[in-house]
């Protein structure tokens, strides 16, 4: 259990960390809203940031292909 509390924070802290970059780099780069390159990025990949969305998206890809 103490395990996974320690790799729950060191997620949690990864995802925050990976927020606070996108910000800066659009902030650096003058690109705007930090907001919607994560909003593109997540509908061209597929892909969540979010690690729980991530594995909840994942867990419905695995149901639609077993339907199909």
């Amino acid at each position: 259990m103490k395990e996974n509390n320690h790799l729950h924070k060191i997620i949690d802290k990864f995802y925050e960390t990976v927020d606070k970059f996108i910000s800066w780099i659009y902030k650096k780069f003058g690109l705007g809203e930090s907001k919607e390159l994560i909003k593109d990025f997540q509908e061209e990949t597929r892909t969540f940031i979010d690690p729980v969305k991530q594995l909840e998206h994942k867990e419905i890809e695995k149901e639609w292909d077993l339907e199909l």
